[in-house]
């Protein structure tokens, strides 16, 4: 027990369960999105324009959960962290959401407000 002194609860007790979703907004285009984390691959899904692709899953025992995507439309591709523990429990919990447009990949927090903006390489 003395080696948990100092060491924040909240990374070494089980954490909430979250949702992420990935939604094609590129109007008549099919986007490919592939998700996976350490410990699954979800596989690869052709999403048509306003589908989306969503898990569920449960934070892990140490606080460490990353869920990342390779997102490929007909003339762009990128990966990026879909969900991250120590970024993304604050700020979008119990729900993340990720819209693809042509401009770029946007996250939106737990208030459905757009914070963060991935831009196409």
């Amino acid at each position: 027990l003395g080696a948990l002194v100092g060491t924040p609860w909240a990374y070494l007790l089980p954490s909430d369960d979250f949702s992420v979703a990935v939604e094609n907004d590129i109007s008549g285009e099919d986007i490919t999105v592939h998700c996976k984390s350490g410990d699954d691959d979800l596989g690869p899904h052709v999403l048509k324009t306003w589908e989306n692709f969503h898990w569920n899953f449960h934070g892990n025992f140490g606080g460490t959960t990353l869920y990342f995507c390779h997102v490929t439309t007909q003339d762009k591709s990128t990966r990026f962290d879909a969900f991250k523990y120590s970024k993304d429990r604050q700020r979008c919990s119990p729900k993340c959401t990720w819209k693809v447009q042509k401009s770029g990949i946007l996250g939106f927090n737990k208030n459905d407000k757009n914070d963060v903006t991935i831009n196409w390489p």
